[in-house]
């Protein structure tokens, strides 16, 4: 007994279906929007100096660099403060009051331009923000903020600064928000004086030149070093007595008879 072939169709082996490669999708490369400031950091080359304020709750530094390649400056500001800490800039002589100030204010929270002032009220944030907050740190009471702005940012609204200006710089903190609730200082919690901005000017090193070593002219003989001549030490003439040297014959002493 047999069975005969079936003849059934060779059992399909399955077709491999190749892995997709994932695309890669590239990191977005952060821009400024327009108005907003430069997002690459700060890079120092000049600093820091300090602003002296007379005032130990309120400490100022600035130093300056650049910020994709624009001359920039950068502030560090400590504040005795539960609220806020300001600074301002304005043409140099014009002591007092609170007319054409160009301020950057902050609080525990933020950092912002602000529009320049009129009179006594109370500054508003600018409408273009150029200042870029670095950090900022509230320890103890003091709040210190690390800001910057390039020297001139092209807003009208913003004062144009630069390396050795002569300037009115001004400076506050007190209680409240800097965007909302501000309350006014105290006339110990602010100050103004003209002040000169550093100059930044590097004093060169002189080089030290070597000092030549004289080579010889090729046919012309070297100078000829000065030899010591020892001084002769006399000797005896062969046949000749040497001098004699005195014997010394010493003084008799006398004897008392």
């Amino acid at each position: 007994d047999i069975t005969l072939d079936a003849c059934a169709p060779p059992t399909a082996v399955p077709t491999a279906v190749p892995t997709a490669v994932p695309t890669a999708v590239p990191t977005a490369v952060p821009t400024a929007a327009p108005g907003a400031p430069p997002a690459a950091p700060f890079t120092s080359s000049c600093g820091p100096f300090p602003i002296t304020t007379g005032n130990a709750n309120m400490v100022i530094n600035y130093e300056f660099g650049t910020v994709n390649a624009a001359d920039a400056i950068q502030f560090t500001v400590s504040a005795t403060s539960t609220g806020y800490g300001a600074i301002g800039f304005r043409a140099a002589g014009m002591m007092g009051g609170m007319t054409n100030i160009d301020p950057i204010a902050f609080d525990a929270d933020q950092v912002l331009d602000m529009a320049q002032t009129t009179g006594m009220t109370p500054p508003t944030p600018d409408v273009s923000n150029d200042v870029t907050k670095v950090s900022i740190t509230n320890t103890g009471g003091v709040i210190t903020a690390v800001f910057y702005r390039l020297l001139n940012t092209g807003d009208a609204a913003d004062m144009a600064l630069s390396k050795g200006l002569m300037l009115n710089f001004v400076w506050s903190f007190g209680n409240g928000k800097v965007d909302n609730g501000w309350v006014n200082h105290t006339p110990t919690q602010r100050g103004q004086a003209d002040i000169t901005l550093d100059a930044c000017v590097v004093t060169a090193v002189p080089t030290a030149v070597p000092t030549a070593v004289p080579t010889n002219t090729p046919g012309v003989p070297p100078t000829a070093v000065p030899t010591s001549t020892p001084t002769a030490v006399p000797t005896n003439t062969p046949g000749v007595p040497p001098t004699a040297v005195p014997t010394w014959v010493p003084t008799s002493v006398p004897t008392n008879t």
